[in-house]
């Protein structure tokens, strides 16, 4: 069967010219075959000449665009048609608390205000400005929009940042934004300006569900930017610096995301670590398919796989592994690298807390000595845990931390026989065993020595050894 061809769009037509240069309207509709539009009170001026209107100086509350299939639509097209049956011509029109409403989706917006031309299936704006106090300014240059097919579309859009944007370092920047393709394939490219610069380009798909995308972004060369620019970190983190360029990917969807980040941070009593992490975020749930950490100058490098996940507190489990990185200058007086690999895993939420590693084996040098680490370790809320058994050898120092018969608490074992390798203002010998019983907790938490011996020579400094505190 042949199908019937599209039937021509109805065109209106106004036998007499009229002016109205001072108009004020009530709440009006307007019903077509594809859609209607309605309002609350409006002032405006007005002039009608055949099939033309020609608005002016108009302010128009609470409009409301809705958009649906109907007999001025395109049969079998995805998205509705519409088609204006006039000219209209609009210059310098406010719309107060205006919304669109297309399909089962509501689009509310803040105050609007545009000139431009709709005639049929086409629109041209040759201005719009949309203000939010949240979300901050947006405005379009010039754009273009057809309503046939997947609504092919072009525009140059410059926003302006709020102060609810995500990322408080972009409050109050400037990026222009150019759109072209339709709302089934829109191409994006962003440019803006500032420290630091940033560039990104992208396509979404606006009419699959989900939103698919992918896109690029980098934050060029600049000063150093630091993480408290994101929001609110702990200091540690806060105090860390990205050094340009920053160059970040992604693809999905609203619901699934996979991410690529590269970069190189400074962290301060480290120094300088080149960065790689790949991951897939979905439903609070983070998963890390690589991230690398590679030390400048042969420091180095780490890498792990894992997961991050806060829907219910915090929670991870992660693996890591290293060829050889430097202990980070905080650790002072310990010098050297370690390799191996570990697990880390733990929880956190509102009022307790828990953290392990386990699967530990490492061994390097430090302060020119071998060194060698194996075993678990595990914390809940400040105590030790029974599952805890953890051995360290440090040259001719030796440390052990083992769980005690039937879960009942914990032993620590110690010794060194030369303090001055480990710390510069002691010197002597050190043997020390520590028993800590779960059901004995002492008083304030502080672990007090059971058998402490010094032999070969005194401790001496002006730094005393003091109790090790079990949370």
């Amino acid at each position: 069967m042949t199908p019937l061809p599209a039937r021509p769009p109805h065109r209106c037509t106004f036998r007499w010219l009229i002016e109205a240069p001072h108009t004020n309207i009530g709440a009006t509709r307007v019903h077509w075959g594809s859609g209607q539009w309605h309002q609350g009170p409006a002032s405006l001026g007005v002039t009608l000449t055949e099939s033309n209107i020609h608005v002016a100086g108009a302010t128009i509350q609470r409009a409301r665009l809705e958009l649906r299939g109907g007999e001025d639509s395109e049969p079998g097209a995805g998205l509705p048609s519409p088609a204006l049956p006039l000219a209209l011509t609009v210059t310098d029109l406010t719309l107060t608390e205006p919304a669109l409403h297309t399909g089962d989706q509501l689009y509310e917006l803040g105050a609007l205000r545009l000139s431009g031309h709709w005639r049929q299936h086409e629109l041209q704006l040759q201005h719009l400005a949309l203000e939010s106090k949240e979300l901050g300014q947006l405005t379009l240059r010039e754009g273009a929009l057809t309503f046939v097919d997947a609504w092919p579309l072009q525009a140059a859009v410059e926003l302006r940042a709020g102060s609810a944007t995500p990322w408080p370092a972009l409050d109050g920047r400037t990026a222009s934004v150019a759109l072209e393709g339709d709302l089934g394939a829109l191409a994006f490219r962003v440019d803006a300006p500032g420290e630091p610069p940033l560039e990104g380009s992208g396509r979404i798909d606006l009419l699959a569900a989900g939103l698919p995308f992918e896109a690029s972004a980098t934050l060029g060369a600049g000063d150093p930017l630091p993480l408290s620019a994101f929001g609110d970190l702990p200091p540690r983190l806060a105090d860390i610096q990205l050094q340009p360029p920053v160059a970040v990917s992604a693809q999905g969807t609203l619901e699934r995301q996979r991410l690529t980040v590269d970069t190189t941070a400074d962290i301060p009593d480290y120094g300088a670590l080149d960065i790689r992490a790949q991951a897939s975020h979905a439903a609070g749930r983070l998963i890390f398919d690589e991230l690398l950490l590679r030390g400048r100058d042969g420091a180095g490098e780490l890498s792990a796989d894992g997961e991050v996940s806060w829907r219910e507190g915090i929670h991870w489990s992660l693996a890591a592994r290293s060829s050889g990185l430097d202990l980070p200058t905080l650790a002072q007086p310990l010098r050297g690298s370690l390799r191996g690999e570990l697990r880390s895993s733990g929880s956190v939420a509102d009022t307790s807390w828990a953290a392990a590693l386990s699967g530990i084996d490492l061994a390097g040098e430090i302060n020119g000595r071998p060194a060698r680490i194996t075993g678990n370790a595990a914390l809940a809320d400040g105590e030790l845990q029974p599952d805890t058994d953890l051995r360290a050898r440090l040259g001719e120092a030796r440390l052990r931390l083992q769980p005690l018969p039937a879960g009942s608490g914990s032993e620590l074992s110690l010794e060194v026989a030369e303090l001055e390798r480990w710390h510069p203002q002691l010197g002597g010998r050190l043997n020390l065993q520590r028993a800590h019983r779960r059901r004995r907790r002492p008083a304030g938490g502080q672990w007090r020595a059971v058998r402490a011996a010094l032999a070969g020579s005194e401790c001496r400094g002006r730094h005393a050894l003091r109790g090790l505190r079990s949370g």
